[in-house]
């Protein structure tokens, strides 16, 4: 994820105010503190920093520059969002799915376009479950349901 230039001055200033002795540098400790500062989900783990620093190549010194505070921002916050994103898409799925097959059919769709007062025919229903359904067996199974909404960009 590109960062703004909001989201690079707001690191940019937890970062200079945690590099008390102004080296340009921050230990783990510190990465650790800017990271929370800045609102992120944050490894707890000695070993989970220790894997940031050695994505951005740095685990030999054990340190980290301001670029590689942005390289670590922008990765947890593009793994925020694809979480967020398969948080969304189960949500979805588990309101369209018959929770006895877990999987959508024609049945539990078309329960669904009801409650939201969606208008669709039966064909169009069906056309939906068809498209869908790779395996061809009239249920919807999550990772189906995940392809089509990949395909389509969401």
């Amino acid at each position: 994820m590109k960062l703004s230039k909001a989201q690079k001055q707001e690191i940019k200033e937890v970062f200079e105010d945690l590099d008390t002795e102004d080296t340009g540098l921050l230990d783990e400790k510190n990465l650790y503190k800017a990271l929370r500062a800045l609102g992120l989900e944050v490894p707890v783990t000695e070993q989970e920093i220790n894997q940031l620093l050695v994505d951005v190549g740095r685990s030999e010194e054990g340190y980290v520059t301001i670029d590689d505070v942005f390289d670590i921002v922008s990765e947890l916050m593009t793994n925020r969002q694809d979480n967020s994103r398969s948080e969304q898409l189960h949500k979805a799925f588990q309101l369209l799915s018959d929770p006895q097959l877990n999987g959508i059919t024609f049945k539990s769709l078309k329960r669904a376009c009801q409650v939201q007062n969606e208008s669709f025919t039966d064909g169009q229903l069906n056309e939906m479950i068809a498209v869908a359904d790779k395996h061809q067996d009239g249920v919807i199974l999550f990772p189906e349901f995940q392809r089509i909404w990949t395909k389509i960009g969401l």
